[in-house]
């Protein structure tokens, strides 16, 4: 969906131009542009988990008229409210781990709020307890999934990141093809690279403010080795970047695995984590944790039946 200016090997400095008006569209407006497939995916997932949790309990003998549940499609609001206030829809700058845990929390809350509600306002013969236990279990497990298959097909389509620069030092010595390829593969953490440059280009400072202004563009990841260059290089980007971000490169020799964009404060860092494992004792680890997982759900088992069997009966 982009064309690609690579001026690479004559002067130090690469840049990505949209092909339409939509894409550009799309990254002038990336913040907003995400935040509507998130709240679009938690959507999807919200009626999903209801309808599965609805037709289970009727399957389970529930006499349910289904009229009567039609009021509470409109509490995705609330839903949508409560994880806005969470931060939830913020693309950058939140750790998938982080994420995770405001969002399982930020449900729960929800559910139970709505809960006490309902049976506040209706007996409990009207809306069905078991029902919202469903509901919330499986909208636990659905919401993370579907945000994660967004944020994935997004990516795979191009239509997901806002606009970043890439800068790296004088004396960085990371490949700039290693460097794309990577970026390129793990672009769910929310930047999508539309410069990449030396910093030793001179026309460098006005190709930032160029994009800056064409992509509203307000992140620019500057990789150095030297910490004494941060200030120097702050001040310089500072001029026309709104967040920099310093990556210290350390050649290891091991694989990046994956990109996080975190907020520390107001000052937005970047983690990269990093294969400790070889693909041979990766697919070990996977395979023992595949087998602990399966004995673990059969010698639960037993128990979350008589918790279910102790739910029908009450």
């Amino acid at each position: 969906m982009s064309t690609e200016t690579s001026i690479y090997n004559q002067t130090p400095i690469s840049i990505l131009h949209p092909r339409s008006r939509i894409e550009w569209m799309i990254l002038r407006y990336a913040d907003q542009w995400m935040a509507f497939l998130l709240i679009f995916s938690d959507l999807i997932s919200l009626y999903l988990a209801g309808w599965i949790a609805f037709r289970l309990r009727v399957s389970m003998g529930g006499i349910l008229n289904p009229q009567q549940y039609i009021p509470l499609l409109f509490t995705s609001i609330l839903f949508v409210a409560v994880f806005n206030w969470r931060n939830l829809y913020r693309p950058i700058g939140m750790g998938a781990d982080d994420e995770l845990r405001r969002l399982l929390i930020s449900n729960t809350v929800v559910f139970l709020l709505l809960s006490s509600i309902s049976f506040l306002v209706k007996s409990p013969t009207v809306f069905s307890r078991l029902m919202f236990a469903f509901a919330w279990f499986f909208s636990c497990a659905i919401l993370p999934l579907t945000r994660m298959l967004v944020r994935y097909l997004a990516n795979r389509f191009n239509l997901w990141g806002s606009p970043a620069a890439i800068v790296f030092s004088e004396s960085t010595t990371i490949p700039y093809q290693k460097m794309k390829a990577i970026w390129a593969e793990q672009n769910t953490h929310g930047l999508k690279p539309v410069i990449y440059a030396q910093e030793t280009d001179g026309t460098l400072l006005d190709s930032l403010i160029q994009a800056q202004r064409k992509y509203r563009m307000k992140y620019c990841v500057v990789f150095i080795t030297e910490l004494n260059d941060i200030e120097k290089l702050r001040k310089k980007y500072g001029l026309a970047i709104e967040h920099i971000i310093f990556l210290r490169y350390d050649s290891t020799g091991l694989d990046f695995s994956n990109l996080d964009v975190c907020d520390l404060g107001g000052v937005f860092g970047m983690v990269f984590h990093q294969r400790l494992l070889d693909e041979n004792s990766r697919q070990q680890k996977r395979v023992i944790d595949l087998i602990l997982s399966g004995l673990m759900i059969l010698l639960l088992s037993p128990f979350l039946i008589l918790v279910a069997i102790a739910i029908i009966l009450d």
